[in-house]
């Protein structure tokens, strides 16, 4: 499957070319930026479009397959992410 499907299933929904919702994102959301990521956003961003942001990173290496080029700092910054998710909210 291509990832041109995405798109192409959005435009179908009704939604916008660029792949991203109208409106603020309102879901706790947490960030982890390397340095060679071809879109880079920054935290003042991401603050804009994203309602609440828990955990924002920036890493000075790695690129745009963080899972392959640096997964301790994508594990850690998950695990950052959802422990400040629990403080904020615990599951009963």
């Amino acid at each position: 499957m291509s990832a041109a499907r995405l798109y192409w299933e959005l435009a179908k929904a009704g939604g916008s070319a660029d792949g991203q919702p109208k409106g603020p994102i309102t879901v706790p959301t947490g960030f982890t930026m390397l340095k060679g990521e071809h879109v880079r956003i920054s935290k003042r961003w991401a603050e804009k479009r994203y309602s609440d942001v828990i955990y924002f990173n920036g890493e000075n290496e790695g690129g745009h397959f963080a899972a392959l080029e640096r997964p301790e700092v994508l594990v850690n910054d998950i695990r950052a992410t959802f422990a400040r998710l629990s403080q904020e909210a615990p599951i009963p």
